[in-house]
């Protein structure tokens, strides 16, 4: 029931909220593959979810991201990502950085994975479409071991 609850919720908020945040900013549905500092993606890690980008000027923006990580996109157990980065625009080139956490959510239980993780991004924005790498570090062990990924997002 969880489970169902929190995809639910993540898709209720992207629809819901998306036609209210284009005078503000923009939201975007993103989807991409994750893997770990071994860079084989095997197995196959799906990371998908949204975020929004709240703008402050032209040069910053502030992130918030609810994103799910499955494998092999079995709904069985998956992970929920929350997430908040800090961005710069420099002319379409986005980079910037911020914290997010893992949860497993396994038959009706969530469990807490991880502490606060460092989570940095760069990539590029055009129009509707950005392209981004991703790389979540745990504070304690900064780039000794992290999860790298590749994102795509379509803005609304």
């Amino acid at each position: 029931m969880k489970k169902t609850a929190i995809v639910s919720l993540v898709i209720f908020l992207c629809l819901a909220f998306a036609p209210t945040l284009k005078a503000d900013g923009h939201f975007f549905a993103n989807f991409g593959l994750i893997t770990d500092d071994s860079f084989t993606f095997d197995p196959l890690i799906w990371y998908f979810g949204a975020n929004f980008d709240f703008s402050f000027g032209d040069l910053l923006f502030l992130s918030p991201e609810a994103n799910i990580v499955s494998l092999n996109f079995k709904f069985k157990d998956f992970y929920f990502e929350p997430a908040l980065l800090l961005n710069f625009n420099l002319g379409g080139f986005v980079v910037g950085g911020g914290v997010s956490r893992f949860f497993l959510i396994t038959g009706g239980n969530t469990y807490e994975i991880n502490k606060w993780m460092c989570k940095v991004n760069a990539g590029i924005t055009s129009g509707n479409f950005r392209f981004r790498v991703i790389a979540h570090t745990p504070f304690n062990d900064f780039f000794k071991s992290f999860l790298f990924g590749v994102q795509f997002g379509i803005g609304f």
